[in-house]
């Protein structure tokens, strides 16, 4: 168990990160706050395809782009026990989320993925495509948050019919997501499908009152935050 949050880092202190490759049993490591961008995201990618006992990543709020995130993905499918993975606040973009979980949707035990306020703007193309065919391989996938990015209409339509394959999700973040009515339909017929979710968080968005009232009423048990 390794905790190093909130040491501001930055590029250069994440060479003192080398120690990471005589650690081949670590599970839990928690490097969120230290803002070492894109530089550090390589260098530490060097050393934590050596932990491969690694369950547990906190990597938010680095200041890493999609090139900081394409190295790290490379880095994490040798990562084969992970099972949570926070990457939120960092600008990967649509190129950077689509790196990642193209690599992570091979991590068997992969349960967890917290991708807000990633800079992510979701529209109909061909990056949402992959990223949403990459989620439905990540059989394990029972928590998924994408709170802070901004979804079109089509974007989350896409996205709502691509979580039907994700058979074990069960909470779902997607507070502040520039949702209006058209997108929310999209979210209340997921949610109208029954499934295995459990808790759904779409706050501070712009749906209306008569939507959230349908979806107060998709099914019972369902922990549902307007």
């Amino acid at each position: 168990y390794i905790d190093l949050s909130s040491n501001s880092l930055y590029e250069n202190g994440v060479l003192a990160l080398a120690l990471l490759s005589t650690c081949p049993n670590l599970k839990h490591l928690n490097l969120a706050m230290n803002f070492f961008g894109d530089e550090g995201a390589g260098s530490l990618s060097r050393w934590i395809r050596k932990c491969k006992a690694l369950e547990h990543l906190d990597l938010s709020s680095n200041g890493f782009l999609s090139t900081g995130a394409a190295s790290l993905a490379e880095a994490l499918a040798y990562c084969t026990a992970l099972s949570h993975l926070d990457v939120s606040g960092n600008r990967c973009q649509n190129e950077g989320a689509k790196c990642l979980m193209s690599e992570l949707s091979s991590l068997p035990q992969l349960a967890s993925m917290d991708f807000g306020r990633t800079g992510m703007h979701w529209g109909w193309g061909a990056e949402l495509e992959t990223i949403l065919s990459s989620l439905a391989r990540c059989s394990a996938l029972a928590h998924l948050q994408l709170h802070g990015n901004n979804f079109s209409s089509g974007g989350t339509e896409q996205l709502a019919q691509g979580l039907r394959k994700c058979k074990r999700l069960r909470t779902l973040g997607m507070s502040n997501c520039a949702l209006e009515d058209v997108g929310g339909a999209a979210i209340a017929e997921l949610l109208g499908n029954g499934g295995s979710l459990e808790s759904v968080d779409i706050q501070n968005n712009d749906i209306g009152a008569d939507l959230k009232h349908q979806m107060l009423k998709c099914h019972d048990g369902l922990r549902l935050r307007l």
